[in-house]
């Protein structure tokens, strides 16, 4: 048997940016493993700290690099960082891709990163 069709199932759902945006940040939030083109392991957390963590001597005898992340709309993410009094940062274009989540350069490069999520503890070359 069938029913008559309502609006409310013919009407298609958009959603609005304000939802994009919350769902890029709740899909964001979690440990992250670069894997291309580089091995990199980055936690971004729900109040906005992101920590991106150094093997020895990568950068001189930090273990880490803490910053702040913001999604500045469901297809960027800004990161910035603080070392040594200086702030630096970067704009991103962002976007997931099953369960990947990709990270592009926005110069003419274009280049992507590609990261997978992870959990447990860091790997022995990045305990130190």
């Amino acid at each position: 048997r069938s029913e008559p069709p309502t609006t409310s199932s013919t009407m298609p759902r958009t959603e609005s940016s304000g939802d994009r945006l919350a769902s890029a940040r709740i899909r964001l939030i979690g440990q992250w493993e670069e894997f291309l083109p580089a091995r990199n392991f980055i936690d971004f957390f729900e109040d906005g700290r992101v920590v991106v963590y150094l093997k020895q001597g990568e950068i001189g005898d930090r273990k880490t690099l803490e910053g702040t992340w913001s999604v500045e709309d469901e297809n960027r993410l800004r990161v910035d960082f603080t070392v040594n009094g200086q702030t630096f940062g970067r704009t991103a274009g962002l976007r997931f891709e099953k369960s990947e989540m990709l990270l592009q350069e926005l110069d003419e490069t274009g280049s992507i990163t590609r990261h997978r999520r992870r959990e447990g503890e860091l790997p022995e070359d990045y305990r130190w």
